[in-house]
């Protein structure tokens, strides 16, 4: 008799397990293993678990939904998505979706905690809760779409799809036919307020350089004159005329360019330093229509490069991952610490039109080198062959988070044959 009322609890205990490290791992394992993970919360939720982890666990995944949510608000995780082409889908409207989550989470979250303490989960609840996950499933079928993959997003979509386990139909006052209606109801729900087709970032028009009729308008007139020339020249490193060409393509916001720029140019660097005149590294900017503070950090630290490479490398490693949406008026105090920001604003002022006509003529090479569209995810590392007939040939390209030392070894190995 014992034995049949211990095994329960140890049925109890090795599903609360379960439920444990699937939610702590599901955060770090690759997007179709961490989706493979809810059948086995499902079948957790299922085939029941004690009471108490019933009562304790909704209440805990709310609070850490919302917790998450408060972490990258105040910037403590960074968010890849932007850095992948999704910038779209991080706001609704004017409002940051992080704070719209952050506010539904909360309301859960309370709700959960109030029916924790009545003992019986309350069908406003549930229906919240699968409305919920309807809208974690509709991001995370974006994700697999535009082929994008962040630990962030992942953490927050699946510990929403984990609580559904606790409030699988029979345990509740609702039932699988509105269960299914209120999940579908908030995918559709968001599949309506963002677009009815996946969307993909773009980058910004051009910017069209100056009126016409002005003095200076015409792209030769700027091209040929000595601010673009010191721009293009201030982002440049290795011997001019090189043979091969390695462009280095970041996103002023995005915090996986921050990481890895810093390794990957200094590891090219040497590498040119070794191959004598062989090689040049550049970088260029990649701004987005989804956030425009982008395209006004890559003018000011094209006007940096103006003044050379070593303040266009200063300014550049300061504001490297800027938060999202914060423009150079946001960025002033840190870059004030390695450079006058009031000379590097009033550069940019005055140089303007040079400065879009450089970023016209970077976003036409890159159309240019893909064949077509350019890739938005960043960053990016093109090796570009220069040598006649057929100068600006791509030979290889990288996107994404890369092996600073392994593209330096293919790139080696492509310019030794």
């Amino acid at each position: 008799m014992s034995t049949s009322r211990r095994s329960p609890s140890l049925r109890s205990h090795a599903a609360a397990l379960a439920c444990a490290l699937s939610a702590v791992g599901a955060a770090f394992l690759p997007l179709q293993l961490a989706i493979g993970t809810i059948a086995l919360l499902v079948v957790v939720g299922w085939c029941g678990a004690a009471r108490w982890l019933d009562r304790a666990l909704l209440p805990l995944l709310m609070v850490q939904a919302a917790v998450l949510c408060l972490v990258r608000l105040a910037g403590l995780w960074p968010c890849d998505i932007g850095c992948q082409g999704g910038g779209y889908y991080q706001h609704l409207g004017a409002v940051p979706v992080t704070a719209l989550a952050l506010a539904v989470y909360a309301l859960l979250a309370a709700l959960a905690i109030r029916d924790a303490l009545r003992a019986a989960w309350s069908p406003a609840l549930a229906r919240l809760t699968y409305g919920a996950a309807g809208a974690s499933l509709f991001f995370l079928w974006v994700a697999v779409s535009l082929g994008m993959d962040c630990s962030f997003c992942r953490a927050v979509h699946l510990t929403i799809l984990l609580a559904i386990s606790c409030l699988i139909p029979p345990r509740t006052g609702l039932g699988w036919r509105a269960a299914g209606v209120w999940l579908c109801a908030g995918f559709l729900a968001l599949n309506l307020a963002f677009h009815h087709q996946v969307v993909a970032d773009a980058q910004p028009p051009s910017a069209g350089g100056p009126a016409a009729g002005t003095p200076d308008s015409s792209p030769a007139t700027l091209r040929a004159g000595r601010a673009y020339r010191a721009m293009d020249s201030g982002r440049r490193s290795g011997t001019a005329g090189a043979r091969y060409r390695v462009v280095l393509v970041v996103d002023p916001h995005c915090p996986v360019c921050a990481e890895e720029h810093g390794p990957l140019h200094a590891a090219l660097a040497a590498l040119s330093a070794g191959t004598g005149a062989q090689l040049a590294i550049e970088t260029l900017f990649l701004t987005r229509a989804s956030d425009q503070s982008g395209a006004d950090l890559a003018r000011h630290l094209l006007a940096a490069a103006g003044a050379g490479q070593a303040r266009f490398d200063a300014v550049l490693a300061v504001v490297l991952g800027a938060p999202a949406e914060v423009g150079f008026p946001g960025m002033r105090m840190r870059i004030a610490e390695v450079d006058d920001s009031e000379l590097i604003d009033a550069a940019m002022t005055r140089e303007h039109a040079a400065i879009d006509q450089l970023l016209d003529d970077d976003a036409a090479r890159l159309r240019t080198w893909y064949g077509g569209a350019i890739s938005l995810v960043t960053p990016q590392v093109l090796l570009v062959d220069e040598q006649a007939p057929a100068p600006g040939r791509l030979l290889k390209h990288w996107t994404g988070r890369m092996d600073a030392a392994a593209v330096t070894s293919a790139i080696a190995a492509e310019i030794g044959r």
